[in-house]
């Protein structure tokens, strides 16, 4: 083999070499990217728990939300403060759409369905003029979407709504799946 013929037998083993080495490289990068991509991918769920209380008002203070709205402040555990708005009767009879803020600005957005509601003795025959009869209405809440840390969520939610004097105590709980967002 001649001098010019063995070079060129190296310089194709160094190629070859070359280019393995390079495909290696390229795929330990698009190994490490994937890998760090999977959590960013993967859905979480998360266990919702919400108390809030809105203000029903007087007969002398009206509540701080418009007529068929309601609104109000409240935590969820383990997340913190919200406020919370209700547009009843927005995707239909007996169905209201819920809108809960976090102190971040992310929003969780829902169709709470009110199912029928129990009142103590004769509450329910008092006069129209009468404010504040208690009661209890059974929720079930269906998160549609939200924004910023809630956005693509999803899931079921249940609860009462218990109505007393001039506030209404609502209890939302369920499991709450977290998208890629």
């Amino acid at each position: 083999m001649t001098r010019s013929m063995l070079a060129r037998e190296q310089a194709r083993r160094m190629g070859r070499g070359g280019v393995v080495k390079a495909v290696a490289a390229v795929s330990a990068i698009a190994i490490v990217m994937l890998v760090g991509a999977v959590p960013a991918l993967a859905q979480t769920t998360l266990n919702f728990r919400a108390h809030i209380n809105e203000p029903q008002g007087t007969r002398t203070h009206p509540p701080d939300c418009q007529p068929n709205e309601g609104c109000g402040t409240g935590s969820v555990a383990g997340i913190g403060a919200v406020t919370e708005h209700v547009l009843f009767g927005a995707c239909g009879e007996g169905c209201g759409i819920q809108t809960i803020t976090f102190a971040d600005g992310s929003t969780l957005i829902c169709d709470e369905i009110q199912g029928s509601g129990t009142v103590p003795g004769k509450s329910d025959h008092q006069p129209y003029f009468s404010y504040g009869n208690p009661g209890d209405t059974h929720l079930e809440d269906v998160v549609v979407g939200g924004t910023g840390e809630f956005a693509g969520a999803s899931g079921p939610l249940f609860g009462d709504a218990h109505v007393a004097g001039s506030m209404a105590v609502i209890n939302l709980e369920g499991p709450i799946t977290l998208g890629a967002g």
